[in-house]
Formats: C-alpha cells, sequence, structure tokens
C-alpha cells in the first residue's frame, strides 16, 4: 500500500468518537498480545473494526512492539521491491530477511498494515540519542527504514566455551558451575515439544523402531577373531572395567555399550586399519529402555512469543540446542581425545545419574560417516549388559582353517556357532599349526577382553549369533575437502 493510500486509509478509521484508539483483541492476531488485550482490555469501541470488545489503547501496543524491536531488531538496507514481492509470493519467512519497518511490525504482531503504521508513527515519535542505531543519518523507524531480526545474544554458547574450560583446567569432578550449566540445558529436556514424527525422548526395545543395535570390534589378528567366534557374547559386548579405554561418552574404566543402527556405521565407528578383520554382529535390546535423540534437538518448537519477556533465553536455549548434536559428535583427533571428550563423557554421566530423566542411553550422529543419516547409539552402564550364552569347555573346541580365500574389498562370512560346532575362517594362508585347541590362544586375549558381568542388574541386550559376521579390510576410501595455499613475500 502507497504512503497516499495509507494515510487516506488511517484517516478513514479515524473520527471524534474513536479519539482514544483503543484496539480490540480480535484486529491482533499474535496470540500473546491477544490474550494480554482479552485478560486486561477494557471494553471500548475499536479504532480499526469499528466493533466494540475487549481492548487496548494503541500506546499499550505500540510500547509493546517498540520494545520487541529495541531488543531483537537492528535496522538493515533496504531490498527491492521485486525481491520482496518474490518473498511474499513464495512465502519465505527466513527470520533474518530484512523487511520494511511497517512490514516487520505488521509480521510480528500479525496485524493491518493500518494498525502498523499507527504503531510505527509512535515508535519514531519516541526519543533517542544519535548513536544509538546504525544508522545515524536518519531517525530510527521513519517510514523509509528497514529492519532485520537479530539473534539473542550467544549465552549458552558462551556458557558451553565456559563448561568445557572448567572441566579442562578448573575442577573435573566436583564443578559446581558445570552441573548448573547441565541443569539448565537439560533440567526440561522432557517438556520440549518437536517438529514432525521425531521424539526428543524415544522409546526402544521389542516393538520399537530401534529394536537392536549393530556393534563391531576390530582384530589384527586371527586368535582374536576365533575367540570372537567362540564367546561373542564376552568378545563382541561392552568391555571389562579393567581393559575399558576412555570414550566420546565414557571415562576409562566405565564400560558402556556402542552400538550402531546400521551395519556400515558399526564398522566405521571401530576405523579398521587395512589389513585387519572386523567382527560384527547383531545385539537384540530385550527390554525397553529411553534414550535421548540429540539429532530431535535440532527440531525443537519455539513456541515463546518475541514479546514475552522470557523469549530471548528460550529462543537462545533452543539455538543452542539445534547445534548440539553436531557439537556432541565433532570429530576429535586422537591426540587431543583424553581432554576433549571430558565435556560430553560429563554430560552421559550426568544424564545416566539423574533419576528424574530416566534415560538409558544417547542416540548421536555418526563422527565418521557424514550425511545419510547413520546414527550411533551409547547405552549407559547400568543398561549395556548383555546376556549370557552358553560356554564351551575349555579345550573342547578346534578352530580349522579353510584356504578358500576370494579377493573381495570385503569378505563376508556367517558363521553358525552352536554348542560343539567347529568353527571355519576364510583366510589367505591357514594356520601354521592346523587345528589349534582354544587353549593355545594368546593370553592376551583370553584374560583381558572378556566381558564383565554384572549380577545385580538384568541384561539389556542378547546377541544374535546367526548375525555374526567377518569383513576383511581390504581398502579404506575417504572423502577429502581440498584447503589452498597462499604464499605471502615469496620471491619464486
Amino acid at each position: 500500500m502507497n504512503s497516499y493510500r495509507l494515510k487516506k486509509a488511517i484517516l478513514a478509521h479515524t473520527s471524534p468518537a474513536m479519539e482514544e484508539n483503543y484496539i480490540c483483541a480480535d484486529c491482533v492476531g499474535e496470540p500473546y498480545l491477544r490474550t494480554k488485550i482479552l485478560e486486561n482490555g477494557s471494553r471500548k469501541l475499536c479504532w480499526h473494526c469499528e466493533k466494540e470488545g475487549p481492548g487496548m489503547h494503541l500506546n499499550w501496543l505500540a510500547d509493546t512492539v517498540y520494545t520487541a524491536f529495541e531488543t531483537h531488531y537492528v535496522t538493515a538496507l533496504p531490498v527491492s521491491v521485486e525481491y520482496q514481492r518474490l518473498a511474499d509470493m513464495l512465502e519465505l519467512n527466513y527470520p533474518y530477511s530484512p523487511k520494511h519497518v511497517r512490514k516487520a511490525i505488521a509480521d510480528i504482531a500479525i496485524v493491518s498494515e493500518i494498525i502498523a503504521e499507527k504503531i510505527r508513527a509512535q515508535m519514531a515519535a519516541k526519543p533517542f540519542e544519535t548513536g544509538d542505531y546504525k544508522s545515524e543519518t536518519t531517525p530510527p523507524y521513519n517510514p523509509n527504514s528497514w529492519y532485520s531480526f537479530s539473534p539473542p545474544s550467544h549465552a549458552y554458547y558462551d556458557g558451553w566455551n565456559e563448561f568445557e574450560s572448567e572441566l579442562k583446567s578448573k575442577a573435573r569432578y566436583f564443578n559446581q558451575k558445570a552441573l548448573d550449566f547441565l541443569n539448565d540445558i537439560f533440567g526440561d529436556i522432557t517438556e520440549l515439544e518437536v517438529e514432525g514424527a521425531d521424539k526428543i525422548i524415544e522409546s526402544a526395545g521389542p516393538g520399537c523402531r530401534i529394536d537392536s543395535l549393530f556393534r563391531a570390534r576390530v582384530f589384527q589378528k586371527w586368535d582374536g577373531v576365533a575367540l570372537a567366534l567362540i564367546s561373542p557374547d564376552e568378545q563382541l559386548g561392552r568391555p571389562a572395567s579393567n581393559v575399558a579405554g576412555s570414550g566420546r561418552m565414557n571415562a576409562k574404566g566405565i564400560p558402556v555399550f556402542y552400538g550402531a543402527l546400521e551395519e556400515e556405521t558399526a564398522i566405521a565407528e571401530v576405523r579398521p586399519p587395512v589389513g585387519s578383520n572386523v567382527v560384527i554382529a547383531k545385539f537384540k535390546i530385550i527390554k525397553p529402555l529411553k534414550l535421548l535423540n540429540l539429532p530431535a534437538l535440532a527440531s525443537i518448537k519455539n513456541n515463546v512469543s518475541i514479546f514475552d519477556p522470557i523469549f530471548a533465553k528460550k529462543y537462545a536455549k533452543s539455538m543452542f540446542l539445534y547445534s548440539l548434536s553436531d557439537t556432541i559428535s565433532r570429530p576429535v583427533m586422537p591426540d587431543d581425545a583424553e581432554s576433549e571428550y571430558l565435556a560430553t563423557q560429563y554430560i552421559a554421566e550426568y544424564l545416566a545419574s539423574r533419576s528424574e530423566l530416566d534415560v538409558n542411553g544417547i542416540i548421536f550422529p555418526s563422527a565418521q560417516i557424514k550425511g545419510g543419516n547413520k546414527m550411533n547409539v551409547v547405552l549407559f552402564n547400568k543398561s549395556s549388559k548383555v546376556e549370557e550364552l552358553p560356554k564351551f569347555k575349555e579345550g573342547s573346541i578346534k578352530v580349522r582353517a579353510v584356504d578358500n580365500f576370494d579377493d573381495y574389498t570385503l569378505e563376508w562370512l556367517n558363521a553358525d556357532i552352536g554348542l560343539g560346532d567347529e568353527i571355519a575362517f576364510i583366510l589367505e594362508d591357514p594356520f601354521e599349526f592346523g587345528e589349534t585347541p582354544i587353549d593355545h590362544f594368546d593370553e592376551d586375549y583370553r584374560n583381558n577382553s572378556l566381558f564383565e558381568i554384572s549380577e545385580d542388574v538384568e541384561p539389556s541386550l542378547s546377541i544374535d549369533k546367526k548375525t555374526i559376521q567377518i569383513f576383511q579390510i581390504n581398502s579404506v576410501e575417504y572423502t577429502v575437502l581440498p584447503k589452498g595455499i597462499l604464499w605471502k613475500n615469496s620471491t619464486k
């Protein structure tokens, strides 16, 4: 609407009987503002629709919109009329896009442009000091000004940096600041709503979308592969406390179960070297579990009005949670793992210990496979026990090597293992000693990799022996991002 027609429309809506400029709730579409008018307004004749109903003075509405603009908007350069028309036609509502001041007011308050212009005029009439605004040549909220939404402060990102710093350099085990930060982040996590079908707390187990997990282990000796096939519950389950190394979600000595939703993700996560063998199996989740779905945090509904005093904090928190999944699953160099994993280990222990959250593990993206929605799952110590399988008698099982190897990139072998069975390997060269009793295997495999049995908890997992497979790694592919080099002051 051009300025002449707009002024004419405003004058047409102004009469001596409506000098007080009351706006009724029906003429304001923004839910927070509308509720305030219904709760606190008086029954008056509306300046805009000329109907009688609960209303509040235009001054109140202008002051409320002014406060929101002063807090969450900044002046911006204008865009072309053609761009604005195209954006409106395509319903492009990118929150940071510059908008004419009148349209910006109309959009956030959900009012007509006639009302928006009246609000703008009152906002422009407020006193200001030159230098408080990015545009010093023209007063704020003038008829030709443009504004864009400015996200609230990065308080939570600053809080995360301080959280990491506290754990790395000040106090690792008893840190009240770190605890307060996590209480703020996760205190209401179960109450948040997300867009789409995802859930922040996802059920896992029989009858659920996630009813099983794949877990892999890499071996550089065939002795280890043999023991993994003979005792898969022990060798492929979570490690014992005395050999449990630190990981993204666990401290050294605290065993947890790392699994993946897909076979290829499980293999990628163990980062096997060329020439090694990977044994992989599916573990059924045999009892109901609850998992914190980190990727779902990127779809949190932000239902707080920009006019609500708590908007800034809620919006900043939702933006932080949006990126938390990527932050937690970002790649970490081996040399930095000890310090860089402190924050994620602390979070995992926090979530595992909070009875009010009642979660058994975390779903998080794979750091080894980008794209394709490849997910890992960590089950906390209390929920990571694997159901025991019947044990073979010592020395009763022999391993027979079969010289029948085909040169594929990955060699698969389905191992059907049962009590009293012999286990056949596919090897390039057979064992030099032919058939070897189990008690001849390397002591490192026999004594240091056994599954730790916790009798005080019920098993959460059961290995499916029919799914055990062996992969021989013959090659590895990488996705690379070239980086240029800029030479300065070079004489050649």
